[in-house]
């Protein structure tokens, strides 16, 4: 595992495998109460310089992940490379089937920032419908300025944030085949 993954509160002296890091933040959310959101810092940057965006499809896991995708990471040391937190956009209840059921939707942006630059690295905007019931990522923005990143492709780009939302936020995709 690269030195600079790491789940928050974890001493460098007790870095957990790549197999180990979901079932310690798991272990974390038994035993603990849920985690405050992470807050960006004031002035922050949240503007792309040439931002590119993309639609993205991918199951997010419900429970105690979905709660960790929320709760963010705030960086505790220089090498703790990443920033991410989210920002809650806007909640409507469509109803498109012309019945009476109303599905609530919530859209948040979730925002991947390099620590050490504060550049935003990417933004993505998760889906939950009916609290609890289902959870996507449905696009993803990112930098393509060879200024603030070199060599950013939409693949690298969405690998990383799915990296991150492992090895950092302790997030243990089901199907790794399908993202």
């Amino acid at each position: 595992m690269p030195r600079h993954w790491r789940l928050p509160g974890m001493a460098r002296s007790r870095l957990p495998s790549r197999q180990q890091a979901p079932q310690q933040a798991l272990k974390e959310d038994a035993n603990a109460s849920p985690r405050p959101r992470v807050v960006p810092p004031p002035g922050a940057r949240t503007e792309f310089e040439k931002p590119v965006t993309s639609g993205w499809d991918v199951p997010v896991p419900l429970g105690p992940a979905l709660g960790r995708l929320l709760s963010g990471f705030q960086p505790e040391s220089m090498h703790d490379k990443w920033m991410v937190w989210a920002e809650d956009n806007e909640a409507s209840s469509p109803n498109t089937a012309g019945d009476d059921r109303k599905d609530p939707v919530s859209v948040s942006v979730l925002h991947f920032v390099r620590s050490r630059t504060g550049y935003p690295f990417a933004q993505v905007t998760l889906v939950t419908k009916n609290v609890g019931e289902e959870a996507r990522f449905t696009e993803i923005t990112w930098e393509s300025s060879e200024k603030r990143v070199s060599n950013q492709t939409e693949e690298s780009t969405k690998n990383t944030v799915l990296q991150v939302c492992v090895h950092v936020l302790g997030v243990e995709w089901q199907d790794a085949s399908s993202v």
